[in-house]
């Protein structure tokens, strides 16, 4: 087959960080002033309003920057940083596509998973730190990472209807979206691309779990946005997953602990007392905090963009890390309750043998009097 010339296009890469509990979004965009873009959802097709961000994300634009990506191969992209109200920043780098679909293809493995565009994000954070500090709730000690790679294409220089694109460069597709060289085998090929939707007869989105590949040559957001948006769901329910997982050690260490103490000390006091109140604020920060990321973005009433984000929630398994967390949530609930129950027949034990002390104590003084 001869090339598919790109007419224009993009190849978009997203760092993801996490950086509070949440941000005020007001707060900084009073202190940033004209320099803070606000970045609602835009769908293209007639949906109802009330389809949007609860607090729509704050974009800075960060220029031009240059990066290396491969040895010897220098390349400029146009930068920008989004920050969401749940307390993620994504840094989104946009370099141009090149001339044909075929030279995409052999240059994707260049983008998915570049350390060197970690580092250059990572820096970026931390040029950005000083600046978002004002508007950060409980700014977070560890920052996990997750990065998203979009092949972007706006225009063929033919254009193409959807179907016969997909059928015609499913090799190549399937190629793209692992970053390989090499074509796939048959069965990995529909792995990597039994998840993809069109609206019209000539845009197409394939996403997997790590990439996406879109072409829309109406140039709407929508697929952008809802994938950015996912990635940053998943980059918090990774971190509540893991301090979950932290505080539920803390607390098995605090009962181990608590159980090799003398029997007398055990009823003396209440050596749980610290260790229930980190647990019970802990479930609570994550139930509220899991909560405003589920209410952050609703599709209700746009059923495309629904479908969009069912697909790469599945590839994300967004609900699978849910259910996790719910699980660790049910755990910690219990092992409160089991602590709080102890501690009470502790203290009525306690009791027991006050009374019984107390009743023999009375008995001896009577019979001393007689």
């Amino acid at each position: 087959m001869s090339p598919l010339p790109i007419e224009s296009g993009q190849i978009l890469v997203y760092q993801l960080f996490t950086l509070a509990d949440t941000v005020d979004l007001d707060r900084l965009s009073a202190a940033l002033g004209v320099e803070a873009i606000v970045s609602p959802f835009t769908s293209r097709r007639p949906t109802p309003q009330y389809i949007q961000f609860r607090n729509p994300p704050i974009t800075l634009p960060m220029g031009d920057r240059p990066v290396t990506l491969a040895p010897y191969r220098p390349l400029t992209a146009r930068v920008t940083a989004k920050v969401f109200d749940f307390g993620v920043l994504s840094v989104r780098w946009s370099f141009p596509a090149p001339e044909t679909f075929e030279e995409l293809v052999l240059e994707a493995g260049h983008y998915i998973d570049n350390a060197e565009l970690e580092a250059a994000s990572r820096q970026i954070v931390s040029e950005l730190r000083p600046r978002l500090a004002m508007a950060l709730k409980n700014p977070r000690k560890t920052q996990l990472f997750e990065d998203y790679t979009i092949f972007h294409v706006s225009a063929f220089q033919e254009p193409q209807e959807a179907d016969i694109l997909f059928k015609r460069e499913a090799g190549n597709l399937a190629q793209l979206l692992r970053g390989e060289r090499k074509p796939l085998s048959n069965s990995e090929q529909n792995e990597v691309l039994r998840a993809r939707v069109s609206y019209y007869e000539d845009d197409l989105a394939v996403i997997d779990w790590n990439s996406a590949f879109i072409y829309d040559p109406e140039g709407g957001s929508e697929h952008l946005d809802t994938l950015e948006f996912a990635n940053a769901e998943l980059l918090e329910l990774r971190y509540y997953d893991r301090l979950l997982d932290e505080q539920l050690d803390a607390v098995y260490q605090a009962i181990a602990r608590g159980q090799a103490l003398p029997r007398w000390r055990i009823l003396l006091r209440n050596d749980y007392h610290q260790t229930l109140q980190r647990l019970m604020a802990i479930t609570m920060d994550v139930i509220e905090l899991t909560e405003q990321i589920d209410n952050a973005l609703k599709f209700i009433g746009d059923l495309y963009s629904a479908r969009v984000y069912r697909l790469i929630a599945d590839r994300l398994r967004l609900r699978e890390w849910e259910g996790s967390i719910d699980g660790k949530i049910q755990t910690a609930q219990q092992v409160f309750q089991m602590l709080t129950d102890q501690v009470d027949t502790r203290r009525s034990f306690a009791l027991e043998v006050i009374i019984i002390l107390l009743i023999a104590l009375e008995i001896a003084m009577a019979l001393s009097r007689h």
